[in-house]
Formats: structure tokens, C-alpha cells, sequence
């Protein structure tokens, strides 16, 4: 008789520690959704934080504008993995080359590219026609 309530409280035992398996487990499930929705909404943010650097630029902007956007470019493409390239060139050589041309007096036209990811990867600029009235 001693035996069988020995097997009984060990019996006992064993599904509470499976009941408290299972809890833990539906714990550990429920809370990995929130944590993955903030990584990937980190992820947004670090997306648009990269990107705001090069978005104000767009559109129709003067010389000097486009000569600190290309300085943007050449200290975005030293730090991040992700290059960056203006009028086709990458390297700061070549970007550098291409800002010493830029005309302080004259307007561009600057338009963004993206990947797939959403990253701005190209910078792509030309001057505007001036029209004599």
C-alpha cells in the first residue's frame, strides 16, 4: 500500500511538471510575435533614417544642394554596406569628381533609385535647361 501512494505522488508530480512544461511553452510562443513585429519594425526605421538623408534632396534643387547631397552620398557609402551610387559612380574619387563640376548657380534635377528593398542605392541628378522669358 506504501508503494502505490509513493507511485501515485510520483504520478503527481510528473503531470505537473508536464502541465508547467506546456504553460511555459504557450508563454515563450505568445510573446515571440511582439518581438518579431518590433525587429521588423526597427528594421522600417532604420530604412527611413538611411534614406531621409538622400529623400530631401529630390526634386529641383540648386547647386549648392546637390554638392552637400553628393557629400551625403560619399559618408553614407563609407559607413553603410549599402552603396550608394550618383550619376553611375561610386567610388569617392569619382563622386568627388563629379561634385567639383556641379555649378553653384545652375539648378538639377535629382531623382532617387531603390532596391527592392526599399534602400535608396542611386542618386542620379541633371541640370536644368534655363528658359529666357
Amino acid at each position: 500500500m506504501e508503494n502505490a501512494t509513493k507511485a501515485l505522488l510520483i504520478a503527481g508530480a510528473v503531470l505537473i511538471v508536464i502541465l508547467l512544461i506546456g504553460v511555459g511553452m504557450l508563454i515563450f510562443n505568445s510573446s515571440t510575435q511582439p518581438v518579431q513585429t518590433a525587429v521588423t519594425q526597427m528594421a522600417a526605421q532604420d530604412k527611413q533614417i538611411f534614406n531621409a538623408q538622400f529623400e530631401n534632396y529630390a526634386g529641383v534643387q540648386n547647386g549648392t544642394s546637390v554638392r552637400t547631397l553628393l557629400a551625403n552620398v560619399i559618408s553614407s557609402n563609407a559607413v553603410y554596406d549599402a552603396q550608394v551610387s550618383a550619376n553611375t559612380k561610386t567610388t569617392a574619387d569619382e563622386i568627388s569628381t563629379l561634385r567639383t563640376g556641379i555649378s553653384l548657380s545652375k539648378k538639377y534635377t535629382v531623382t532617387l533609385g531603390y532596391t527592392d528593398d526599399g534602400l535608396v542605392n542611386a542618386v542620379t541628378y541633371s541640370e536644368v535647361a534655363s528658359s529666357s522669358t
